[in-house]
């Protein structure tokens, strides 16, 4: 009886060590897959744009970074958002015939 005991303890440590190295796998996929995915945002954003210069993809950056830009985004994100009124000088860029991305 105490050998079968033992033998199980084995294979449970056996079978931790297995998952633990699985999940380990499986993070270091996703974290791989988030990169990629981030790194394929940035190159579509600065393409869309037309950022083909470093300053260019600079300026991009420091305008995407205001908070009023940033507020935007993560509302228009959110996984239960509710349609996003674009911020007040947005509304008063599109009365003068030009749209918030025209601003970025």
């Amino acid at each position: 009886m105490t050998n079968n005991i033992t033998q199980l303890e084995a294979k449970k440590r056996a079978l931790n060590a297995k998952l633990k190295t699985a999940k380990q796998a499986a993070a270091k996929a996703q974290k791989a897959q988030l990169l990629h995915a981030r790194q394929a945002l940035g190159v579509h954003l600065a393409g869309a744009v037309g950022a083909d210069t470093c300053e260019a993809v600079a300026a991009l950056s420091d305008a995407l970074s205001t908070d009023q830009v940033l507020t935007y985004l993560r509302q228009r994100i959110a996984p239960e958002s509710a349609p996003v009124s674009l911020p007040d000088s947005d509304a008063n860029a599109s009365e003068s015939g030009h749209s918030y991305s025209d601003q970025l």
